[in-house]
């Protein structure tokens, strides 16, 4: 059977259904593999960002400092429902939700179908595009700015962003030559040390970097980095 008479019997009736079923029937019994190997969805899973656009007028110092600075604040999240705009998808809940409890307006900038030749969870996909986008906000950092969902937050540069969707569209454009679909896999990770070179400019002394995440420090912490700068005076 070639290529195409296998694609129209595959899409014919239940054949489809019936073949999943049965390759996860072997990989249950065979591989011993947990939950459905192969899956048929109608509406695939998807990796989205939303960045939050502050416009410098905000009165709270950090907001201020990601403005002078360039940084930018982005949600990455996972969604198995519909993308399409105007259809109230996952990405316009997160952005009413930012313009009601923040007063920010924000956007989409990319929602990425999680590629379906990838053995890693959701989960794990999620946090590997997060890594490559920017630098983890930590959990109670961005519990303490109110962020929705504080989980699921990276801190990046508004550079790192054009270079980022550009990168995306030019590879759009190749894999629609090419006739193949654009996923998560064909994402590029971004320059982070460029990011963590701007987050040490903050002029915020609670705000720092621990573990590869943006954390808030305890004022013991900062009290020793100041001890350690005031002895260095000295030496």
């Amino acid at each position: 059977m070639n290529e195409k008479n296998f694609i129209d019997w595959f899409f014919t009736g239940d054949n489809s259904k019936n073949l999943i079923a049965a390759l996860n029937n072997v990989s249950f019994k065979r591989y011993k593999l947990e939950g459905p190997f192969v899956r048929l969805e109608k509406s695939p899973a998807h990796i989205y960002g939303v960045v939050i656009n502050e416009d410098g007028q905000h009165e709270h110092p950090f907001w201020k400092e990601l403005y002078r600075l360039g940084l930018k604040l982005v949600k990455i999240g996972f969604t198995q429902q519909e993308t399409i705009k105007g259809t109230g998808n996952r990405m316009e809940i997160i952005q009413k939700q930012i313009k009601s409890e923040l007063g920010f307006e924000s956007s989409p900038i990319f929602c990425l179908m999680i590629d379906f030749t990838t053995t890693a969870s959701f989960t794990e996909v999620e946090e590997d595009i997060r890594s490559k986008v920017g630098i983890k906000l930590d959990k109670e950092f961005a519990k303490w700015l109110k962020l929705p969902i504080p989980t699921e937050w990276v801190l990046t540069s508004q550079e790192m962003i054009s270079s980022l969707t550009n990168r995306i569209e030019e590879k759009k454009k190749q894999c629609s030559s090419n006739k193949t679909i654009y996923t998560t896999k064909d994402m590029e990770p971004c320059d982070l040390q460029s990011i963590e070179k701007l987050v040490n400019e903050i002029s915020l002394s609670y705000v720092g970097l621990k573990d590869n995440k943006i954390v808030m420090r305890t004022e013991e912490e900062v009290l020793v980095e100041n001890f350690k700068k005031a002895l260095k005076q000295f030496v």
